[in-house]
């Protein structure tokens, strides 16, 4: 499993106007992997992009029907409503 790439001489491929970690996006990825390929990597860089960290806005609490100590809540995180089973009092 690969779990990484080093491009050497990146700059003579890629514009990059940082310092330090590169924040990914979509066309960035599209790039690496153009690159690759052209040198004869058959590896496909896959990156994801999704947030790790959501905060959600807990629309309602009902005591769980089968735990003394749970409660299912419905989370608005923005795109959806999520239902979570939370062992918080609060």
């Amino acid at each position: 499993e690969t779990t990484g790439f080093n491009i050497f001489n990146a700059s003579s491929y890629l514009t990059i106007d940082e310092n330090g970690p590169v924040a990914l996006s979509e066309t960035f990825v599209q790039d690496v992997n153009e690159i690759l390929n052209r040198n004869g990597v058959e590896e496909t860089l896959v990156v994801d992009l999704s947030p790790k960290f959501v905060v959600g806005y807990v629309e309602s609490k009902e005591k769980h029907p089968n735990a003394d100590k749970l409660s299912v809540c419905k989370v608005n995180v923005g795109e959806e409503t999520l239902q979570i089973v939370c062992g918080a009092p609060n």
